[in-house]
């Protein structure tokens, strides 16, 4: 359905990035619109409504982005007759199929197991994998001899293998924060906790963010059919990854610093948005847990920005190792964008592992169900047989 949409043109080309978009624009305005917060958690009916608006800003964003998509392509040459009515057309089917898309992943969330949005995106990405790993082979094992084949596919598995595990880790990876409760008061059946802080805070958002912004002006610039020469096209293809640490073009890696730059900002700014630490303090401090060691009240608040900080670094640090290795690759051997890349791996291996827990949490309530029925069945014999 979205696997290779553009390069093929299929009714499904717009994918869910409009939903995702959509996503990240309603987080920023419940940042920036203390009311919509609030809406959200005091309401009962507020994740629905929230749902709602995600609903109709990926339906505007998508319906835009499908006019300007006709738009560009029809300057281009690319429709058959430029006419208004043919890009109507165009505009109405990918509009409507990306809402069509964004339809059944929700079918997905309440018939099956996952984030049926997430799983759609995962699909996408892993149809495109058999064309990359014909592209890697062409590149590096075509006119060889089979010893050199098989040294050049192991080195090629390697790094792959192991962008793969570091990001499954990175993922993983938490800060047990230790917790002690007073001996009056207990929580979730014990006196001693934790709270985990995950290392990757904001996940893999700060790439998406910073390659959404750093590709706006070369979408713009597409889309209006200009033709840049000198140093604006210069510039131009300093926002494009596939430019970056090509050896023909050396002063496009500059853009990679300001990529690299942009991915910081984002991961503290996400991180800040999305732990409160004053909250979770007070949560604390009202359920009579304090962490060892550490006064309740401002010294906890700033005991936890302490380790959100340090986590940050460590994790956007990670982002960018993962991000980096397969921009490296690709341009030095001028192998262009790839679903190997490091955003697409993060995105493979998140979402795999929380599909993952969602199984394992499905088992356990499954043989939990049949425990309760097993013991209620049990009981009802015992309680017949001596006529109660």
């Amino acid at each position: 359905l979205t696997g290779n949409s553009l390069g093929r043109l299929s009714l499904f080309a717009l994918s869910i990035t409009p939903y995702i978009t959509a996503s990240i624009i309603i987080q920023l305005l419940m940042v920036a619109i203390p009311k919509l917060e609030s809406m959200v958690k005091d309401n009962i009916d507020g994740q629905e409504k929230l749902e709602k608006m995600n609903y109709i800003v990926a339906g505007v964003l998508g319906f835009m982005e499908a006019l300007a998509m006709s738009i560009g392509f029809g300057k281009k040459g690319l429709l058959l007759s430029y006419t208004w009515y043919n890009c109507l057309i165009v505009t109405v089917l990918w509009g409507g199929c990306s809402l069509l898309l964004i339809f059944i992943g929700k079918m997905i969330d309440k018939k099956g197991i996952g984030n049926g949005i997430s799983l759609i995106l995962l699909f996408n990405i892993l149809s495109s994998i058999p064309s990359d790993a014909i592209t890697l082979y062409d590149k590096f094992c075509s006119n060889q001899n089979i010893p050199m084949i098989i040294v050049r596919l192991a080195i090629i598995c390697v790094i792959v293998l192991c962008v793969f595990c570091f990001s499954i880790l990175l993922n993983d990876s938490e800060k047990r924060v230790p917790i002690q409760y007073s001996k009056g008061t207990t929580y979730m059946g014990a006196q001693r906790s934790f709270i985990p802080i995950k290392v990757c805070i904001a996940g893999v958002l700060p790439v998406i963010f910073a390659s959404s912004l750093m590709s706006f002006p070369i979408l713009i610039v597409n889309m209006l059919g200009l033709q840049l020469t000198g140093w604006k096209q210069t510039l131009l293809m300093m926002l494009n990854s596939s430019y970056w640490f090509d050896m023909s073009t050396p002063i496009c890696s500059i853009g990679y610093v300001i990529y690299a730059l942009l991915v910081i900002f984002f991961g503290y700014f996400y991180a800040s948005i999305t732990f409160n630490s004053y909250e979770i303090a007070e949560n604390l401090k009202k359920s009579g847990g304090t962490i060892c060691g550490i006064r309740p009240g401002k010294p906890t608040v700033e005991y936890f920005d302490k380790q959100v900080k340090y986590l940050i670094f460590i994790g956007t640090a990670g982002l960018l190792i993962i991000a980096t290795v397969p921009i490296v690759v690709s341009g030095i051997f001028s192998l262009g964008s790839l679903s190997l890349g490091g955003t697409y791996i993060m995105i493979i291996s998140s979402v795999i592992l929380e599909t993952k827990k969602q199984f394992e949490l499905e088992a356990i309530y499954h043989k939990a169900s049949i425990f309760n029925r097993q013991k209620s069945s049990i009981f009802g014999f015992s309680m017949k047989k001596e006529g109660i």
